[in-house]
């Protein structure tokens, strides 16, 4: 510990899962776009596994101390960290974004990672007519 400081600050760096599962729910033809950088694109019938790793400022992993894992948006994805708190298991939920942070709060300045979640619809799987209020028809011209 008391050369942990010349390792310099040490960083967040937090990855998804190259593989996106789907939920159980209706079939549809949507599929889990995941694009470059710390955004993930979901279907609302989707999940994901984020995982982190702390690396000292060389890039060296650092024994993790206890992560903290939130969502900004609940309505949208929900969160489920994992008991040894490197990894997090993303619901989607309904459309909109969810931004997904852990924290690192035992060292000063605490580290953060965030990853933004986007939620889309999945594709229709059925059709619903609403019959609307009868009326009178307008008098013959």
């Amino acid at each position: 510990m008391f050369y942990r400081w010349l390792e310099g600050p040490a960083i967040l760096v937090l990855t998804h899962d190259s593989i996106t599962y789907s939920q159980a729910a209706p079939d549809g033809p949507g599929a889990p776009t995941i694009m470059k950088g710390t955004t993930v694109q979901l279907t609302d019938l989707q999940q994901v596994t984020l995982s982190v790793a702390e690396q000292d400022s060389k890039g060296q992993p650092v024994t993790t101390d206890a992560l903290t894992w939130t969502v900004d948006n609940p309505a949208v994805a929900t969160i489920t960290p994992a008991a040894d708190g490197l990894s997090c298991l993303v619901v989607a939920v309904a459309d909109g974004v969810a931004t997904i942070t852990v924290t690192d709060a035992t060292v000063t300045p605490p580290l953060t990672a965030t990853d933004a979640i986007t939620v889309v619809s999945s594709a229709a799987t059925s059709l619903v007519i609403s019959e609307g209020t009868p009326e009178a028809q307008p008098p013959a011209a």
